[in-house]
């Protein structure tokens, strides 16, 4: 168990759920009783993806919305079985296609103006005194 990288359930729920899976999550608490920690967390309209990923990092559902975890931090290497990581190869893969494409109006509006390539040009500029 030495490879598993523990997060905070906060940092979880804030920046994993909310702003990279888009979970709507109406709502969580910490509860500490007697030495044993719990998260209970509320969502809604989950699809089959998000609820593989709090499956699989140890979530369980009471309820159609409500979901409890034992403890207050999550293991996130449990999620490299998960439909999660081709989520993410293929919200990587689209940045780097916009970025790529960006860089290609770039070069043809520039070769357009000035006939050279904006690569060669901004290496010049570089090299200059």
């Amino acid at each position: 168990m030495d490879d598993l990288i523990p997060t905070s359930i906060d940092d979880f729920v804030e920046d994993f759920l909310k702003n990279a899976l888009e979970v709507d999550v109406l709502d969580y608490q910490k509860v500490e009783s007697g030495g044993e920690g719990y998260t209970v967390i509320y969502v809604c309209n989950l699809n089959f993806d998000q609820i593989e990923v709090l499956q699989s990092v140890g979530f369980e559902q009471i309820k159609d919305d409500l979901w409890i975890f034992n403890g207050f931090e999550i293991e996130i290497d449990k999620l490299k079985d998960t439909p999660v990581i081709k989520y993410f190869e293929n919200l990587q893969r689209e940045e780097w296609t916009k970025l790529i494409n960006l860089r290609c109006e770039v070069d043809h509006n520039f070769y357009g103006k000035i006939k050279k390539l904006y690569f060669e040009v901004h290496i010049t500029l570089q090299k200059s005194p």
